[in-house]
């Protein structure tokens, strides 16, 4: 890797540019996902420091990694799909983050400084679209999906969460055109949900089904999750 630093005005601009492998991303992905990426590629970025700002910007075209992980985000390693990350510091103890990846996902959310880390505030992950951060508290999802397995991101997501912290989802608005779960594939679904206190109510549409999830969650003991379709 290169790196270049300068100071101005009390603050330090640090430039880099180098090549990361994807053996190297399981500390930030899980060894569960990391596993499914293969290659490697280049990458530049920033760091800002100031005396009450810290500001960080990551890029890469991800030319040279290959991604078996399922729909959306399988990826031949000669295509470019640009990735940006950007975090930046706030007061209060506040952190602002931002991640796009090509056209396909991108997210917008900020973090609270909590005894136990830090916390999400509030969020959004929108396929399809630019994400925007919403003014309610919790994470929204929303957009359009050309294809999602839902089977394959159940077997690479990992089972045990550790000590995370769970995200609190606040509201749903999503359409997939295809969604891969069972060994079966349905068409045209769309998702809509809203929390309510503890309660998620969401109704599911499509061309094979259609009904009602209703998640509730519980501060002490097991949420529960039922549906009717």
């Amino acid at each position: 890797a290169r790196i270049i630093a300068k100071t101005d005005g009390g603050k330090v601009l640090v430039n880099g540019q180098g090549t990361f492998h994807a053996d190297a991303l399981d500390t930030w992905l899980g060894a569960e996902m990391a596993r499914e990426l293969s290659g490697q590629s280049e990458w530049k970025g920033e760091l800002l420091l100031g005396k009450s700002t810290k500001r960080l910007k990551f890029e890469s075209n991800l030319v040279g990694l290959g991604s078996r992980l399922p729909s959306p985000l399988r990826k031949a390693a000669a295509r470019p799909s640009q990735l940006v990350f950007e975090q930046q510091s706030m007061e209060g103890g506040t952190r602002w983050s931002s991640i796009k990846y090509a056209n396909t996902a991108s997210a917008v959310w900020t973090t609270r400084s909590t005894p136990a880390g830090h916390k999400l505030d509030r969020g959004e992950l929108r396929f399809g679209g630019d994400a925007r951060l919403p003014a309610e508290p919790g994470l929204q999802i929303s957009g359009y999906v050309n294809a999602f397995d839902l089977g394959g991101w159940v077997d690479v997501l990992p089972d045990d969460r550790g000590e995370q912290q769970p995200v609190n989802i606040s509201g749903i608005n999503l359409t997939l055109s295809s969604l891969y779960f069972l060994n079966r594939r349905f068409s045209d679904i769309t998702v809509n949900a809203k929390l309510r206190g503890n309660l998620l109510r969401a109704s599911v549409n499509g061309k094979e089904f259609a009904g009602n999830l209703t998640y509730r969650r519980s501060g002490e003991g097991p949420s529960r999750l039922s549906g009717q379709f």
